[in-house]
């Protein structure tokens, strides 16, 4: 008899009285009593518990930051990049967008909050697809640039984010671009 981590079970070689003589090679017969069957079926919930509680272990974490990106006031407004000359907002707005330097981010109400070096000014043909990318990334829906070229324009749309051509001190035009739109509009 052969005990394996609490269970009894019964061995037999070729030529034996448990294999009759008529098998050859090794082979393991498991005898369970009622007891032991319980045990194993305890064993299997237990297992079962466990292997259940770390995929929740592993969800949770990606259930906690869907539950506090709603916090992220940042992130959950629309916000409005900038095209500009340098990283500051006393900056010329840029006259190309997809090659523009830096990009600034403003919250809806017009407040500076960072600036972005511009990963698509040195990108050749391919700047329009990394501007859309990070405005995108950065929640961005209105852009505001000297000037959109026809690619980028198209890109725009496609994502409804909303451009703008304007020239001027990028905190002036972000001040007066933010008042005409809290101002109500008639409708016709």
């Amino acid at each position: 008899m052969i005990h394996i981590e609490g269970l009894r079970a019964k061995t037999g070689f070729a030529g034996n009285s448990l294999s009759g003589g008529k098998r050859k090679g090794f082979s393991i017969i498991h005898y369970f009593t009622k007891g032991e069957q319980n045990m194993r079926n305890k064993i299997r919930t237990y297992c079962l518990l466990v292997l259940f509680s770390a995929l929740i272990l592993q969800l949770q974490p990606n259930l906690a930051s869907a539950a506090n990106s709603d916090t992220d006031h940042t992130k959950s407004f629309p916000q409005i990049a900038v095209a500009a000359a340098g990283d500051s907002t006393t900056s010329e707005i840029s006259m190309m967008a997809g090659k523009a330097p830096y990009y600034l981010i403003f919250d809806k109400n017009g407040a500076f909050l960072k600036s972005i070096k511009n990963p698509g000014q040195w990108s050749g043909r391919n700047s329009s697809s990394v501007v859309v990318d990070l405005l995108l990334q950065e929640s961005c829906k209105i852009v505001i640039a000297g000037n959109f070229g026809r690619k980028l324009q198209h890109q725009l749309e496609a994502h409804k984010i909303e451009y703008y051509e304007r020239e001027g001190i990028v905190k002036n035009v972000v001040q007066t671009f933010v008042a005409a739109d809290k101002t109500p509009r008639q409708t016709h």
